[in-house]
């Protein structure tokens, strides 16, 4: 299998995130003082100190019960000292003076897991919170969104052997399109080398992602990306039209070609044509 998750690795088309490179776009677009806002928000849920969090909470959003969901929300929180308090998502959207950021935090425990989602509305120096998710993590996301062939069905499998027989069937017609001796050859590999459209299957859940209106392409009609570190895994394939159609006219190509080359030689055996003179006219007597 080591050598399956080389072969998906290799074909991959775009860079996936490593942690530290995440963590860095994510402080990047992140404000600083919302982020601090957000963390002091899951300490006080954590910690029972409701009070200051109840004074940021939409009314409009959370009605009277805000009291009342505070404490429920802090069930789904271990109470204790957490060893890390990680940002693992973010999503900035500025219209004008007024900003909403949602932020995923993900608590590690010493033997749990939490996922924390805190969304905040600023407008100018005033802010308030508009939504507070939380809910507990059977491991970390790196565990659960892990590429790993344990557990998986019969798409997992059926994509993943997709994934592998697409590039391999590509490599070979590409091949055998170079030994071809037929005409516009260069076009022909170029057609071979990309695959069309774009099934995709989210790894960790097994949906499959597909958009009839969208036209993909994808190299070798394999891909494996994910967002970040913690992403799930999004396998891909396309249908190899190029090494369908190439097969499917082969014949025929090579058939052309010998045609052409045929009689090229053939008007190269017979010379430069001849030009006999014209039968002398009444006007040259």
């Amino acid at each position: 299998m080591r050598t399956v998750l080389t072969l998906l690795a290799v074909l991959s088309l775009a860079g996936c995130g490593s942690k530290q490179t995440t963590q860095a776009f994510l402080k990047r677009i992140t404000p600083p003082q919302d982020d601090r806002l957000a963390r002091d928000v899951i300490q006080n849920i954590r910690t029972g100190n409701f009070a200051p969090v109840a004074k940021m909470l939409d009314r409009r959003i959370f009605g009277n019960q805000a009291e009342q969901l505070l404490p429920k929300l802090r069930e789904y929180i271990d109470p204790n000292e957490p060893k890390t308090v990680e940002l693992v998502g973010a999503n900035v959207q500025t219209m004008g003076d007024r900003r909403v950021v949602g932020l995923r935090y993900q608590l590690e425990f010493p033997s749990s897991w939490y996922m924390v989602e805190v969304t905040l509305r600023a407008m100018g120096t005033s802010r308030q919170v508009i939504g507070l998710r939380a809910y507990r993590l059977t491991a970390s996301l790196e565990e659960i969104n892990a590429f790993t062939l344990r557990g998986k069905g019969l798409r997992h499998w059926l994509v993943l052997s997709a994934g592998i027989a697409i590039p391999l069937f590509m490599v070979a017609t590409l091949i055998l399109c170079i030994a071809s001796r037929i005409r516009l050859k260069w076009l022909w590999i170029l057609f071979l080398l990309f695959g069309f459209g774009k099934l995709g299957l989210n790894w960790t859940s097994g949906q499959f992602l597909f958009n009839p209106l969208s036209l993909n392409v994808q190299l070798l009609g394999t891909g494996i990306v994910r967002g970040s570190w913690c992403d799930p895994w999004i396998l891909s394939v396309s249908v190899p039209v190029g090494g369908i159609i190439f097969l499917l006219r082969r014949k025929a190509l090579i058939a052309s070609r010998a045609r052409r080359d045929a009689a090229v030689a053939a008007a190269a055996a017979a010379g430069p044509p001849v030009l006999s003179p014209s039968p002398p006219t009444e006007d040259d007597t």
